[in-house]
């Protein structure tokens, strides 16, 4: 927040977008190493404390497009529609990957080590971007769009 603080006072003219839990065909993601631990280990464990929302960054990408031909500068959430805890977004993966035979085993965060403690409920809404006619696609329809792209 800071920094938009920042970039704000600097620039009259700025869009602030925020998002969450951006996933997409190629690179590092959460979807690519759910997919991965899976195929290595047989077997998951994933949290259900932490709540945000999957967001498809070919949509976002799409989104952020169309709203720099609004020229409504401001901040904006742009995020997929929908929220789900990081175990439902590892279920849906398994069930659309053809995995669903692998068990996905629900841990809290207190369960799981790792260098960064993100907040455990962090839904965004596009409020703004749908009042402007902006509005994304639930992030369950983005992932079969994830799997059409990759081929699986």
């Amino acid at each position: 927040m800071a920094a938009e603080q920042i970039a704000a006072r600097l620039v009259s003219k700025l869009y602030i977008v925020r998002t969450s839990w951006l996933f997409t065909p190629g690179g590092n993601n959460f979807v690519r190493k759910i997919i991965a631990a899976a195929d290595k280990h047989g077997r998951l464990r994933v949290v259900t404390d932490e709540v945000a929302n999957p967001t498809y960054a070919p949509d976002l990408a799409d989104a952020i497009a169309r709203l720099i031909q609004t020229d409504h500068y401001g901040s904006y959430h742009l995020v997929n529609e929908g929220y789900c805890s990081r175990y439902e977004f590892a279920l849906e993966i398994m069930k659309q990957s053809g995995r669903e035979s692998i068990p996905v085993v629900p841990i809290t965060t207190d369960q799981f080590q790792r260098a960064s403690t993100p907040p455990p409920f962090a839904p965004l809404r596009n409020t703004v971007g749908a009042a402007l006619g902006i509005s994304l696609r639930p992030w369950q329809e983005t992932l079969a769009d994830y799997f059409a792209r990759i081929g699986e």
